[in-house]
């Protein structure tokens, strides 16, 4: 395979990512899922629900609030929920390229067997 780099998991077909994770075993390189998730209407996904949660007042502790919240939400992303995905994800990937390789071969011991 040709530019794999930052490839998007959407274009990943077949047995793509299977062969992907053999040769990260075999450590001929190495597959990071997504650091940064982007979002639908800003860059980061982090940052659109952090809009979320910001309450629009000037006072101060209203602003303290907003970065206890601010910090909470990107603890919570960065530190618990990314890892899961990033685990959810790969697990599925690998499903997907298992059930496609079963659908395969199957279909070609179909054929070799279908006698008329």
């Amino acid at each position: 395979m040709k530019y794999i780099k930052d490839k998007p998991v959407r274009d990943l077909t077949a047995d793509q990512f299977m062969k992907l994770s053999l040769a990260e075993e075999d450590r001929f390189l190495t597959v990071s899922l997504g650091e940064k998730i982007n979002g639908m209407t800003v860059a980061h996904y982090i940052d659109e629900v952090k809009n979320l949660f910001f309450k629009d007042e000037f006072s101060k502790v209203v602003q303290d609030w907003n970065e206890l919240r601010h910090e909470c939400i990107e603890f919570a992303f960065e530190k618990l929920l990314y890892p899961v995905f990033r685990k959810e994800l790969r697990i599925k990937l690998l499903d997907d390229a298992k059930n496609h390789i079963m659908k395969v071969c199957s279909d070609k011991m179909h054929n070799w067997l279908k006698v008329r």
